[in-house]
């Protein structure tokens, strides 16, 4: 009975985490909260309640992504500090509450995710969701003319419709629905019966459907990699994964082919233009000191009011765009050094992974992995254009999923001993 208590809330704090709508909030410094913020807590204390007795161990403790975690706050809360004494106002403090509340989820996930059902209870809850989310997605835009949505102007109609359906961040909610098809082809490998397996195909063919209906470049070319990727992952055999990772590579080359306007569509060179000469401006304008020790997470307004109206390019100041880069906020909110070691954390999840992907014993958790680890690489990619681990769904499944690898690697420790 506690067992299926325990799959239950993990599915429900699933379910909830892929929610994507906004919770209207008039205060002066919060205008929304993503509903999730609320929902989960309820959640997390029930589930504390019922589970078995939570023990921290000194593996926990010693575990060294655990410790980069602490130093990067560390050092995100001295230029909060700084930030706040340079400006004069607290507005930094929520934005850095919502990095600690996302980055607290490691430990979470350390607490709720210790075995591969559980991971796969936590998949199951953000798939329903999700399909639900897709579903409502492709009846919102069931009115466009589908033949012009492969024009630019048709993406962009698309877009405007989107914004006040899915947080107003289709970008980031296509690179969520990515993690959501991998976990669903996960959850698909490891079914044994034959209806799942056909919940699992049909949910897939949604997912992917929604995941087209976002219009975002970026989230096209993250698909592309991370199928790739979770497809030759599946062999060992180096030659077979050269073998098929060329021959997935000749198909796209040859739709690109066949369909040219796709291929421009997707590589809108004026965007990239766009954010480089962005980037550019910000990190020439940026002084040695707030290079140093951060804006303590003020706001991309306030970080360049000074140059707000040089324009980029003709017509488009500054003051109209935002960073698009996680990399970037990172550098601007807490540092050189704290950009450093946030880079460092993801590189470790990276490898642990990867060998949890390729040593685990158990079978349903090795697949489990196969389809994260596959998401992992295009995940940090596309941080150079969206601010996607600040996306409320994809930070929180981000860091649960990483916390518990830290269960996986504690047992394997312990069976080698």
């Amino acid at each position: 009975m506690e067992s299926i208590t325990r799959g239950f809330l993990i599915f429900l704090y699933g379910f909830v985490t892929a929610i994507p709508f906004l919770l209207p909030v008039n205060t002066q410094l919060i205008h929304n909260i993503p509903i999730g913020t609320v929902a989960l807590i309820p959640i997390l204390v029930f589930y504390i309640k019922v589970a078995p007795q939570i023990r921290f161990t000194s593996s926990f403790f010693h575990d060294r992504i655990l410790r980069w975690i602490a130093i990067f706050m560390i050092i995100s809360f001295i230029s909060l500090l700084i930030g706040i004494a340079k400006y004069h106002n607290i507005n930094g403090i929520v934005s850095f509450i919502f990095q600690a509340i996302l980055l607290f989820h490691f430990v979470i996930g350390f607490i709720m995710l210790k075995t591969s059902d559980d991971i796969a209870y936590l998949f199951k809850g953000m798939v329903f969701m999700s399909i639900l989310i897709c579903l409502y997605i492709i009846i919102d835009i069931y009115s466009l003319n589908f033949l012009s949505l492969r024009k630019e102007e048709g993406m962009l109609l698309a877009h405007y419709i989107l914004m006040p359906t899915i947080f107003g961040w289709p970008n980031a909610y296509g690179c969520f629905l990515i993690i959501i098809l991998l976990c669903n082809m996960s959850l698909f490998s490891i079914a044994s019966k034959t209806f799942s397996k056909l919940f699992y195909g049909i949910s897939a063919a949604i997912i992917l459907f929604g995941i087209i209906m976002t219009f975002s470049r970026t989230v096209y070319c993250a698909a592309i990699f991370s199928i790739m990727l979770y497809i030759t992952d599946q062999y060992k055999n180096i030659i077979r994964r050269t073998m098929i990772m060329s021959a997935f590579c000749f198909l796209v080359i040859l739709g690109f082919s066949l369909f040219p306007e796709v291929l421009y569509i997707i590589f809108y060179f004026s965007t990239f233009d766009v954010r480089l000469k962005l980037v550019y401006k910000i990190i020439s304008y940026v002084p040695i000191f707030s290079f140093l020790f951060g804006y303590g997470y003020q706001s991309f307004e306030v970080i360049t009011a000074p140059i707000a109206q040089q324009e980029i390019v003709k017509g488009l100041a500054i003051s109209k765009l935002s960073t698009h880069d996680e990399y970037l906020t990172i550098l601007l909110k807490s540092s050189i050094f704290g950009l450093c070691i946030f880079i460092w954390i993801l590189f470790l999840l990276f490898i642990r992974s990867r060998k949890l992907s390729l040593k685990l014993p158990d079978a349903a958790g090795r697949n489990i992995f196969i389809a994260w680890h596959s998401v992992l690489l295009p995940l940090f990619l596309t941080l150079l254009s969206q601010e996607n681990l600040r996306f409320w769904p994809i930070g929180i499944s981000f860091w649960l999923i990483s916390g518990s690898t830290l269960n996986f690697t504690i047992n394997k420790t312990a069976e080698r001993k």
